[in-house]
């Protein structure tokens, strides 16, 4: 009987800049296989989210963040109006 695991992976797709993936692969290369060894990123980057969100690693760029609802919703109220029935027919 196989175990659930506790904490499910979930695939992400990300594009990352072609300069970062070489130096990283550079540092996570199997000398015998040239190519980083299976799970090695997903545990590199995990490992990285972790600390970030523990505080244990500062972010330099600004993170965009979301709206609050009820900004969004004044902001909606507050928008000029749409004028009903100035469309000319076709």
């Amino acid at each position: 009987m196989k175990h659930k695991r506790k904490d499910r992976p979930v695939d992400k797709k990300l594009s990352l800049p072609m300069s970062v993936v070489s130096r990283v692969d550079a540092h996570l290369r199997d000398p015998l296989t040239q190519r980083p060894p299976h799970g090695l990123w997903a545990k590199l980057i995990t490992a990285l989210l972790i600390k970030w969100l523990d505080g244990e690693v500062k972010v330099t760029i600004p993170l965009r963040q979301a709206k609050p609802l009820d900004d969004f919703l004044n902001d909606l109220n507050t928008a000029p109006e749409i004028q009903k029935g100035t469309e000319e027919s076709v």
